[in-house]
């Protein structure tokens, strides 16, 4: 339940994040299935998870245009590699140009 709850958690930071940019039509890809499921249903307990569930309901309630949906986890390498680049830094960055190892992260990941 913990990866669970770590997901979720990840996804209410990412709505969080998106809300502020004003984007729309969002299509937000996990390789969490349960996650992906469990903001589809509408069951409410009292976890904490359920309420870190219910939060990223609440946001999605905002954004009727924002959508979350299930990708398997081999298709979702650059996310990862995204993750486990962002680790690599001790503290928050903001670029000003995409640095190579993340451009070619996303070049690999084009059709």
């Amino acid at each position: 339940m913990f990866v669970n709850k770590a997901e979720c958690l990840g996804l209410k930071r990412t709505l969080e994040w998106i809300g502020t940019l004003e984007r729309y039509n969002v299509i937000l890809e996990m390789d969490c299935k349960l996650v992906v499921d469990d903001i589809n249903k509408n069951k409410l307990n009292l976890s904490e998870y359920d309420v870190i569930l219910q939060d990223c309901k609440t946001l999605l309630s905002h954004h009727n245009n924002y959508k979350v949906v299930f990708t398997r986890h081999q298709e979702n390498g650059s996310t990862h590699a995204l993750a486990w680049a962002a680790l690599s830094h001790a503290y928050h960055n903001v670029f000003d140009l995409i640095p190579h190892y993340i451009a070619n992260i996303i070049i690999n990941e084009l059709p």
